[in-house]
Formats: C-alpha cells, sequence, structure tokens
C-alpha cells in the first residue's frame, strides 16, 4: 500500500502540461470585489444550508436503512453444512441414509463477514455548481456522510473543492477545504460552502485518494465525488487517468452527478449515477455501493 501511496504522490498526472490560469484579478479592485462576493455567497450558504439539512435528515433516515439492511444480508449469511462438527443440521439428516451418504450433516460456523471501510467524500463547489445544484449537492453530501458514520465499522471524511476562495485558516492543502474530518460528527453549518472558483477536480481526488491510503487498517477504501461534471477536455483526459491509478492503488472511486452532470465521461461503467433532487439519492447510493461494501 505504501508503494502505490508513493507512486500517487511522485506521479501525478495533474501536474501534467496543465493550462496556465488566467490571470483573476486585473487589479486589488478586482480582488476586493471576488472577496466580497465570498464573504456574501458564503454567508447566504449558511443560511441556506438550515433548510437543506430538514430535507437532508429524511433521506439520512432512507438510506441509512437501505444500507444496513444490505449489510446485515451479507452479515447474516446462510449456516453451511459440513463433514465434521459438534452440532448436526436437523435438515440434513436425511443425507446420511441416501444411496451415496452425504456427511456433511454437521452445522458450521457461521461465518460473519464485518464492514470496515473508510470514504472520503468530496464536494464540488465551483461556479458551474451555482443554483440549485449546489443545494442539491450539499443535502446530498450531509446525507451521505450522516447515514454512513451512523453504520459500525465506516468512517467518513468530506471536503470541498476549490478552497481557493476560503480564507487563510480554512484553505488546505492542493486547493481542497475539509468540512469533517474521519472520527467527527458532521455539523450543518459546516457544510454551508458556496459555489465560486474553478473545479480542480484531479488534484482533489489526488488528495482524497492520498487520505484513504493513509488507512490502512480499513478494508475498503471508498472515494465518492458529488459534482456537475464540468471538466474541460485536459480535465477529462487526466480524470480518467487519476481514476484508474487510484483503483491500482485499492481506491474505489465513485460519482453522483448532480442535475444534467456527465460523469460518466470520466468514471467507469456503474460507477456513477445521475440524479436531479435529493429524493433520488437513497436509491442512488444504494445502487452504488452495494457492490463496494459487500463484494469482497
Amino acid at each position: 500500500m505504501q508503494d502505490s501511496l508513493n507512486s500517487i504522490a511522485n506521479d501525478n498526472p495533474a501536474t501534467e502540461d496543465e493550462p496556465e490560469p488566467a490571470n483573476e484579478y486585473d487589479s486589488d479592485s478586482d480582488r476586493a470585489d471576488e472577496n466580497i462576493e465570498y464573504l456574501v455567497s458564503k454567508k447566504n450558504a449558511r443560511q441556506s444550508i438550515s433548510e437543506e439539512v430538514i430535507a437532508a435528515k429524511r433521506m439520512t433516515a432512507q438510506l441509512r436503512a437501505g444500507l444496513t439492511g444490505l449489510l446485515e444480508a451479507v452479515r447474516l449469511r446462510p449456516v453451511r453444512r459440513a463433514p465434521n462438527g459438534h452440532r448436526i443440521a436437523g435438515s440434513s439428516i436425511h443425507l446420511i441414509g441416501c444411496p451415496t451418504p452425504d456427511m456433511r450433516v454437521f452445522r458450521s460456523r457461521q461465518e460473519k463477514r464485518e464492514t470496515n471501510a473508510s470514504v472520503v467524500i468530496l464536494l464540488d463547489t465551483s461556479s458551474s455548481m451555482r443554483g440549485n445544484r449546489i443545494r442539491v449537492a450539499r443535502s446530498c453530501t450531509f446525507a451521505i456522510s450522516e447515514a454512513l458514520d451512523s453504520i459500525s465499522g465506516i468512517e467518513t471524511q468530506v471536503a470541498n473543492f476549490p478552497a481557493s476562495w476560503c480564507s487563510d485558516d480554512e484553505l488546505q492543502k492542493d486547493g481542497v477545504r475539509v468540512i469533517k474530518r474521519f472520527g467527527k460528527k458532521p455539523k450543518p453549518i459546516d457544510f454551508g460552502v458556496p459555489a465560486l472558483g474553478n473545479t480542480p477536480i484531479c488534484q482533489a481526488m489526488l488528495w482524497g485518494g492520498m487520505q484513504l491510503c493513509n488507512r490502512p487498517q480499513d478494508s475498503r477504501k471508498i472515494l465518492l465525488v458529488l459534482t456537475d461534471g464540468d471538466l474541460n477536455d485536459w480535465q477529462l483526459l487526466h480524470a480518467r487517468k487519476i481514476v484508474s491509478r487510484l483503483g491500482k492503488a485499492d481506491v474505489e472511486v465513485f460519482a453522483i452527478g448532480i442535475i444534467d452532470s456527465v460523469v460518466d465521461a470520466w468514471i467507469p461503467a456503474g460507477h456513477g449515477k445521475n440524479i436531479s433532487e435529493i429524493k433520488e439519492l437513497p436509491a442512488a447510493m444504494i445502487s452504488l455501493l452495494k457492490g463496494a461494501l459487500l463484494d469482497r
């Protein structure tokens, strides 16, 4: 795992011939205007998040129930028959009297597969996510984090990108701002982030992969991106490369596309779902994570 971690860190396709960004500010006045826009947008987002959390709470209950049901179906696996043991399975006694006796009449010890997973959730808060998209995305992100954290053996970390609009104390490495760390409870106000700036999705996915590779004790490592998938040609090319490289490091990448999304262009088949409103989230998440949490 450490070799995979070093490979991702040292061979980063997100730094290969990336186009130089245009100068964002022509003057100090432009920078001041942008800072004011950020502060106003952040205030509006935090006022809006309280209403969004109410909707998210309803989806959290549905999502938790659905995922818990899936996990219990695996944890309570049928008892197997074995040729030796201490307890005879009553339903198998007749096999002894068959013309070709089957001596597998003992109850084997019931297997119980524990779910143990770390999930990094990345929320796209770029300018293209403005309007209803960011409201749906914030609600979904909160609901997913709260639902997964309530399941024994699963922990989440949540971050948004870009972080270029954040104040210095909020700014994190690689253009990503942490909203909730592993082992902490999600706080609704922290999810009230505005949609401003570009879409450094490649850097964000690499950051998320590094967080997961630093948790070697977990059997499953899942990176979930919520985005509209509005990528330019360069981002599209390198997003595919990064998803492939993370896969080689045992990090499974999934995406929830928000309203007219095009995540299928860079995510593996079956690893992406598009939704238009939060009520579609439970079905989409259960469909995505069913394989990720159970198929091993």
